[in-house]
C-alpha cells in the first residue's frame, strides 16, 4: 500500500501542478487565442516531472518535494501577476538574466496597488495549501534504499535532459517550434507581437520554453557575408545633408503618446494634442508602426538608438536582456557610437528606470546615463512630464562646446491608469458612450498626453531663441495598456475594430514622431510611414558628418522598404503587406536585410 500511496500522491500532485499552470495562464489579461495545438503539453510534462523526480531523489520526501515546488509555484504567481499589472507583460525566462541588476518588482508593484487583483494568487495560495497539506508523505520513500550512485544517476540524468531542453541547439529547438509548438500554423498576425499570448496560448511553462526557444538567433538561409560586404561597401547614404553639420539632438521618447482623440467614444473639451498637430506644418511628421504593444520600451529603443528591427529577430525577442549581457555586445553597432566618433556628447535620462539599464546603454556608447526619479516632481505616480523638459532645458542652458545628443525616456503617462491618478484634471469629457469606468481610465490617460503636447511646445519654443542648431525627435514609443477587469479598454474600441484585418493591425502599432528644428529646412510638413529603426538614421544620414557604411545602407535600404514591424511592410510607394504576404522584389529586400541584421548584431 505505501509505495501505491506514493505514486497517488506523486500523480495527484503533477496533476494540480499542470492545472494550476493552465489556470494562470487562462487568467491573464490581454487577447483571447484558440489554441491550434495541445502537444505543447508534452515539454511541460516533460519538465515537471523531471524537477519533481531530480527534487525527490534528493529529498527522499515527498512531502519535502511538495513544499519546495508548491513554495516557488506561489511565489512565481504572486510575482507575474504584479509584472503583468504592472506592465503589460510577463515574465520570461530571459527575464531571469536581469535579477541582478532588476530586482525592481516591489518599485513596480507599488503604483498598482489599487488594482491588484487578489484572486489570483489567493487561489494560488489554495493549491499551495492542498499540495503541502494535503498531498504527499512524511515517510521516507523506496527511493531512499537505493544506493547511493543510483541516486546520483537518476538526479544525472534529470539534469542533463532539463539542460538539453533549454540549450540552444537549432534542430531541436526547429523541431519543438514546428512539431510540438507548430508556430507555422498561426494564423493571427496579432499573436507574433503579443507577448501575454504566449502563456494564453501554451500555459505558463509551456509559454516560457517556447518564447525561449524563438528567442534564439540562428543564422538565416541563404545566409552570405561576402554579399552583404559588398552592399555595404556600395552603399551611399543620404546626399542632401539639410540638418546641417552638427546639430544638438533632443530626443524625447514619449511614454505611450497616442492621439487619443482619434478615438469616437469619447469626446474631450479640449484637444489634447493641439500642439503637436500644428507643429507637424513645422517639422516632418512620421506615421511609425511599433515593435510594441503596450509595454516593452526597451524594443522600441532598441530600434530607435541601432537601427536595428525586432521583426529580424525571433518572436519574442528582447535584445536588451539576449545581446547585451557582456563586454561583446560593444562590438555592435549603434547611432550613438556614430555621434561619438563625431564629437558629440551623448547623455541617457529616464524618468524612472524599472530595470537597471545603465550598462545596456553603455555598451550601446551613451557616454552618460542618469536616473532622475525623483519623487519632488511626480505628477501622478511619477515624474511629470515638465521637471524631464526643465532638465533637457537646464543641459541645453550647462552644455559645453560638443554638441549634445540628449535622449529622454518620460514616464508621467506610464500604466496604471486610473481616476485619481492626479488630483486636478485640465482635460474633461464631453461625450461619451463607455461606461464610467473606461471613461475614467481613458481620461486619466488623457491627461498625460496633454502634459506631453504642452511640454513640446514649450521645449519647441525654447530652441527658436537658442543660439545653436537644435533637431527635436518626438514620439510615442507604443500605444497604451489600459486595462479594466483584466480587459484590454483600448481594443474594444471602434477605431482598433474596423472591417480591415490589416488596418485594425496597423492601428494597433501605429504612433507618430515628430522632426522639429530652429533653422530652415526643406520638406516641411511632409509626412511619410516608417519605423523607429530608421528615424534616428533619417536625422543623422542628413548631417554632414562621417558615417559607418551600415548607417549609410540603411537608409538607402529605408527607400525601398520604408517602414517594417514583425506584423507589417510598407512599400516606398505607401502599400502595407503583411510579411507573409511580401510581393517578390520586397520579399527579397526583407530577407536582405535579415541576413544583413545577423551579420551585425550576431
Amino acid at each position: 500500500m505505501k509505495k501505491e500511496k506514493i505514486i497517488i500522491n506523486i500523480a495527484i500532485f503533477l496533476i494540480l501542478f499542470f492545472v494550476l499552470d493552465l489556470f494562470f495562464g487562462v487568467v491573464y489579461p490581454g487577447e483571447t487565442r484558440t489554441r491550434e495545438s495541445y502537444l505543447y503539453i508534452i515539454p511541460s510534462i516533460f519538465f515537471y516531472t523531471l524537477v519533481y523526480a531530480f527534487i525527490l531523489v534528493i529529498s527522499k520526501s515527498t512531502k519535502k518535494t511538495n513544499i519546495a515546488i508548491s513554495t516557488i509555484i506561489f511565489i512565481f504567481a504572486v510575482i507575474n501577476h504584479i509584472k503583468i499589472l504592472a506592465s503589460g507583460n510577463p515574465i520570461f525566462i530571459t527575464d531571469m538574466e536581469m535579477l541582478g541588476e532588476a530586482g525592481e518588482i516591489s518599485t513596480l508593484a507599488i503604483p498598482v496597488l489599487k488594482e491588484f487583483s487578489t484572486y489570483i494568487p489567493l487561489i494560488a495560495l489554495g493549491i499551495f495549501l492542498i499540495m503541502v497539506n494535503y498531498v504527499g508523505s512524511e515517510e521516507k520513500i523506496v527511493l531512499s534504499k537505493l544506493p547511493k550512485y543510483a541516486t546520483i544517476t537518476v538526479s544525472g540524468i534529470c539534469i542533463l535532459a532539463i539542460t538539453i531542453l533549454f540549450l540552444p541547439i537549432q534542430k531541436k529547438d526547429e523541431f519543438l517550434l514546428n512539431k510540438i509548438y507548430r508556430i507555422n500554423e498561426r494564423k493571427d498576425y496579432e499573436a507574433l507581437l503579443s507577448n501575454v499570448v504566449y502563456y494564453k496560448q501554451y500555459g505558463v511553462l509551456g509559454g516560457l520554453i517556447e518564447n525561449l526557444l524563438e528567442n534564439r538567433n540562428y543564422p538565416p538561409e541563404n545566409y552570405n557575408e561576402e554579399i552583404l560586404k559588398e552592399n555595404l561597401a556600395s552603399a551611399k547614404g543620404s546626399q542632401d545633408k539639410i540638418y546641417g553639420k552638427t546639430p544638438n539632438i533632443l530626443v524625447i521618447f514619449s511614454e505611450a503618446f497616442f492621439d487619443i482623440t482619434q478615438i469616437s467614444e469619447v469626446e474631450f473639451d479640449v484637444d489634447v494634442t493641439k500642439n503637436f498637430k500644428e507643429l507637424q506644418n513645422e517639422g516632418r511628421l512620421f506615421n511609425l508602426i511599433s515593435p510594441a504593444y503596450g509595454g516593452l520600451s526597451s524594443n522600441v529603443e532598441f530600434e530607435l538608438l541601432t537601427g536595428g528591427n525586432l521583426a529580424y529577430f525571433s518572436n519574442g525577442y528582447i535584445p536588451f536582456n539576449s545581446l547585451y549581457k557582456d563586454s561583446k555586445s560593444e562590438n555592435y553597432p549603434s547611432l550613438i557610437k556614430e555621434l561619438n566618433k563625431n564629437g558629440y556628447n551623448t547623455k541617457i535620462v529616464f524618468g524612472k528606470d524599472f530595470y537597471n539599464s545603465e550598462k545596456q546603454y553603455k555598451y550601446i556608447g551613451a557616454k552618460s546615463y542618469e536616473d532622475v526619479d525623483n519623487i519632488n516632481f511626480y505628477k501622478g505616480y511619477f515624474n511629470s512630464d515638465e521637471y524631464l523638459t526643465d532638465l533637457m532645458i537646464k543641459e541645453l542652458e550647462n552644455k559645453e562646446e560638443e554638441s549634445l545628443f540628449y535622449f529622454t525616456a518620460t514616464i508621467q503617462n506610464h500604466m496604471p491608469f486610473c481616476n485619481d491618478k492626479y488630483l486636478e484634471y485640465d482635460v474633461g469629457v464631453k461625450n461619451t458612450s463607455l461606461g464610467k469606468g473606461e471613461t475614467e481610465f481613458i481620461l486619466s490617460y488623457a491627461q498625460g498626453i496633454y502634459d506631453a503636447d504642452k511640454q513640446l511646445k514649450r521645449l519647441y519654443d525654447y530652441i527658436q531663441n537658442f543660439e545653436e542648431d537644435t533637431v527635436i525627435i518626438f514620439l510615442g514609443d507604443h500605444l497604451p495598456y489600459i486595462s479594466l477587469e483584466n480587459k484590454d479598454v483600448l481594443t474594444d474600441l471602434s477605431y482598433f475594430n474596423t472591417d480591415n484585418k490589416k488596418l485594425n493591425i496597423y492601428r494597433k502599432y501605429h504612433t507618430q514622431a515628430l522632426v522639429l528644428t530652429n533653422f530652415e529646412v526643406e520638406n516641411k510638413g511632409t509626412v511619410c510611414n516608417s519605423s523607429p529603426d530608421f528615424l534616428l538614421n533619417y536625422v543623422v544620414n542628413n548631417m554632414d558628418i562621417e558615417l559607418s557604411d551600415y548607417y549609410k545602407w540603411l537608409y538607402d535600404f529605408s527607400e525601398k522598404l520604408p517602414a517594417t514591424n514583425k506584423a507589417l511592410s510598407f512599400s516606398n510607394t505607401g502599400e502595407s503587406y503583411f510579411n507573409q504576404e511580401l510581393p517578390e522584389d520586397l520579399r527579397k529586400s526583407f530577407e536582405l536585410r535579415r541576413n544583413m541584421q545577423y551579420m551585425l548584431f550576431k
